[in-house]
């Protein structure tokens, strides 16, 4: 059983009024990891002394207890099949995975916000090489925040200053995205066979979807239903958009699932049916507020012991996976609907969380605890098999 909040993933807020800055981490965030996965009250010093745009819920053991651990709570529905450990370079460190994508040829590029860093591996995770923007721009500070493979190997690492790089699939720079591009979250991008991209935006007063070419170039934007708080939506990481052969799928950090048809108009918005779920009703004053510690306090006001949208994953070409976060008592939670709204599989009361999903598996990373030398190894990623029809 769970006994501290150690499991879950630190929430980040946007904290620049540029819809597309993610605060990037640096010593002061890692300290304050370690210490929010202690479950001690110094998680929530640390926060307010330094002013870092983290939610990072305090609990006790009592509140947690009702949350199963990682393997039971998915066993009705996943199978572990084995264990991606990331190897071939002796100097290796890897702060954290943040975000992962895997291409048709198995190929997996992680990307380390803590380390500011996007690296290329095998399938197997034998390493390839790092994905260094300074080949094509030697000034640039490059911060990445996400990545897509495309259907022709080539790597888009998106990030926040410039907006994007395209690598080859051998992890060469080519060039940089349009000008006209604007990053994403990660989830909120598809890249589709014919090297069109769709975005998912949240502008603090609703979202958008921006159909681009493979460079970032606008070339129509559909403006979509308003959610229950878009400017929470503006704020939190969270959420996320997939295409099926059929439909479009997309959800906000405070929205349900809402399937659109291929050119973005609405199908469908799915209910929450099981009251595990504590939808987020209320919005923040201002989402572009300067004052980072009333923003962050309105944050926390509004959607405290609610339940958010952590991603939605592409768990196989006709499968759509929601993930929730529902505070420190109820989890983590999720849901598998079919292309044709079918809900399939309904989990919760779990105490983690899958970062990536394809072609019927689904991806979690684990960190490992300190050796006996105190040194932290590098994160690993499980492999579970769908089994849930």
């Amino acid at each position: 059983m769970l006994t501290s909040v150690s499991a879950f993933p630190v929430w980040k807020a946007v904290v620049s009024s540029e819809e597309i800055f993610h605060f990037m981490p640096d010593s002061s965030e890692i300290l304050t990891r370690q210490s929010c996965r202690t479950g001690s009250l110094m998680c929530d010093i640390l926060l307010f002394a330094l002013l870092l745009p983290i939610a990072c819920p305090s609990t006790t053991s009592g509140q947690a207890s009702a949350l199963e651990d990682f393997e039971s709570y998915i066993s009705a529905a996943f199978h572990k099949t084995h264990v991606i450990s990331f190897s071939g370079n002796d100097t290796l460190l890897i702060g954290e995975v943040s975000a992962i994508d895997i291409g048709r040829d198995g190929r997996l590029v992680i990307i380390d916000e803590i380390g500011k860093q996007a690296i290329l591996f095998e399938g197997n995770g034998a390493y390839i090489t790092h994905l260094d923007a300074s080949q094509c721009n030697p000034e640039v500070r490059f911060f990445p925040t996400g990545a897509k493979i495309k259907p022709d190997s080539h790597v888009l690492v998106l990030g926040t200053s410039p907006w994007g790089f395209l690598f080859d699939g051998n992890g060469q720079c080519k060039s940089t995205m349009s000008i006209e591009f604007t990053s994403t979250r990660h989830y909120g991008l598809v890249v589709d066979d014919a090297d069109k991209m769709i975005g998912l935006y949240s502008t603090g007063t609703g979202q958008v979807l921006r159909f681009m070419d493979g460079f970032g170039r606008s070339l129509r934007e559909v403006k979509l239903s308003k959610s229950p708080a878009p400017g929470v939506d503006y704020r939190w990481r969270g959420g996320g958009l997939v295409k099926t052969a059929k439909h479009l799928y997309f959800a906000t950090p405070s929205s349900a699932l809402i399937q659109l048809d291929l050119e973005g108009l609405p199908v469908r918005e799915f209910e929450f049916e099981n009251r595990w779920f504590r939808q987020i009703k209320q919005d923040v004053p201002d989402p572009f507020d300067p004052d980072s510690r009333r923003l962050f306090r309105n944050l926390r006001r509004v959607d405290r012991n609610k339940s958010r949208v952590d991603n939605v994953l592409l768990l196989d070409d006709d499968l759509v996976m929601v993930q929730y976060h529902n505070g420190a008592d109820r989890g983590a939670g999720l849901q598998v609907f079919d292309d044709a709204g079918n809900l399939v599989t309904e989990l919760v009361q779990g105490d983690d969380f899958f970062i990536y999903a394809r072609d019927g598996l689904a991806y979690r990373v684990v960190q490992p605890d300190m050796d006996g030398s105190g040194n932290l190894p590098n994160p690993h990623l499980e492999v579970y098999e769908y089994r849930g029809r």
